[in-house]
């Protein structure tokens, strides 16, 4: 098996695109509510989310994504199997807290890294982008996972129909990852996950 030596995680950040401001025609209105209350609370998706993954990460970080990583070989180019992208989020689905624009996002994702590897060939070493737990920005994946589980959130903030719920962390606090947003919307009367973020 290739050893792999895995450099300290700088700051990742993920952008979305964002529509410019338009001319109103009317005077705004006030959100409309949905026409079910959601069940459950956005902090408590999250944390069923986090609870899940907690139990669930080795498996997920153990698909053979990247198979050369896996090989003796040394000459064999690194490639993205996209099937076991699908394994993955298809695992991830299972959680039943996250939408399916988080599970797009996670295919555009290994997208954009098989694009990588395309134009930048590997055969050994660590895979840029691959080489830290992206679902919550960390290297240390199961502990930041628990630590989070034991904090609370600092903000949480409720719409009609989406909401977010922010992590952030004291120097005192032993975090191993960024301050972590999570954004939800509502989905067939549930909150569900449609975005992880790190903060700075």
């Amino acid at each position: 098996m290739k050893h792999v030596r895995t450099p300290v995680l700088g700051t990742v950040l993920l952008f979305t695109a964002c529509s410019g401001p338009q001319e109103a025609k009317t005077p705004p209105q006030a959100p409309t509510p949905p026409a079910v209350r959601p069940s459950g609370s956005p902090a408590a998706t999250v944390r069923a989310f986090l609870t899940w993954y907690l139990q669930h990460q080795d498996t997920l970080n153990s698909l053979p994504v990247v198979p050369g990583l896996l090989d003796e070989d040394t000459t064999q180019v690194y490639a993205v199997d996209f099937q076991a992208v699908e394994d993955y989020v298809r695992l991830l689905q299972r959680s039943g807290t996250v939408s399916p624009l988080y599970l797009q996002a996670h295919r555009r994702y290994f997208q954009q890294c098989a694009d990588s590897l395309r134009a930048h060939p590997q055969t050994d070493g660590f895979i840029e982008g691959l080489n830290y737990d992206h679902i919550l920005y960390t290297q240390a994946g199961d502990i930041q996972t628990q630590f989070v589980l034991r904090s609370q959130p600092t903000r949480v903030t409720v719409g009609a129909d989406t909401a977010q719920v922010v992590y952030r962390f004291t120097e005192t606090q032993t975090s191993e990852g960024p301050p972590l947003a999570f954004s939800l919307a509502v989905e067939q009367g549930r909150w569900m996950i449609t975005a992880v973020r790190p903060q700075q």
